[in-house]
């Protein structure tokens, strides 16, 4: 959560193959904005706000592979 707004950041539906791009911003009103996209889609990945940034650990992508890359994300206040 950065200041108030929490940030949901990929994922999937039911099927283990539909993993998204997607990142949302949902405000304490329970307002759904999307603000953005991940490189590739991904779900079961972590997540940690720091510093102004959304830091953005491993995943696993449609073909199943799982990335052990480490990714950042500006937040800004809008």
């Amino acid at each position: 959560a950065a200041g108030g707004t929490v940030f949901l950041l990929g994922g999937r539906g039911s099927s283990s193959t539909s993993q998204t791009r997607r990142i949302l911003a949902i405000s304490m009103d329970g307002s759904v904005n999307s603000v953005g996209l991940l490189p590739v889609g991904l779900s079961d990945l972590a997540a940690v706000a720091f510093e102004g940034h959304i830091v953005i650990a491993g995943g696993r992508d449609e073909s199943g592979r799982v990335h052990d890359e480490i990714l950042s994300a500006s937040v800004t206040h809008g």
